[in-house]
């Protein structure tokens, strides 16, 4: 939750950048990126919650129909953080598209690109087979880490942007 924060934190810090230079050129993908990425961890951090809050002591074990609260939590849990996750991996996108026209390091802007485009195919890949193109385990956790470590990549390569 507290990641959640401050990468919508960080979303707003670098849209004020974006929108303040270059005459504000880029400022409507600028707000296009911000919009998808704050969405989706708003959604990822409300996920979170419903996680948080559907196991006990949350709940107590002598809740009526605890099965029946636990399914419809879980599945609720699922499509918001679902939801979530591709319009993260959209903001990247996005995003990646808003570093290359404001000139930063190529290797960042098309790595948000990339990584973004990746991360939607693969979600794509399993709605439209029903199943996953890498099974689970360390091969998925690496895949899935990658959308919030390149946001952080971005935020690290802000740092060294000069103010404008």
């Amino acid at each position: 939750l507290i990641g959640d924060v401050l990468l919508i934190a960080g979303l707003l810090t670098l849209f004020r950048h974006v929108a303040t230079s270059n005459a504000g050129s880029n400022e409507g993908w600028g707000a296009v990126a911000l919009a998808a990425g704050v969405l989706g961890f708003t959604l990822d951090a409300a996920s979170t919650g419903i996680h948080l809050a559907s196991f006990p002591p949350a709940v107590p074990a002598s809740t009526t129909n605890l099965q029946n609260i636990f399914d419809a939590s879980a599945a609720v849990n699922t499509g918001i953080g679902n939801a979530g996750y591709l319009a993260a991996c959209l903001g990247l996108v996005v995003l990646g598209t808003v570093l290359k026209k404001e000139g930063w390091s190529a290797a960042v802007a098309f790595g948000a690109i990339a990584v973004g485009v990746i991360e939607i195919l693969l979600s794509i890949f399993t709605t439209v087979t029903g199943s996953v193109l890498i099974p689970a385990g360390m091969a998925a956790r690496v895949v899935n880490v990658l959308m919030p470590v390149w946001y952080a990549v971005v935020g690290a390569s802000f740092a060294n942007v000069g103010a404008k």
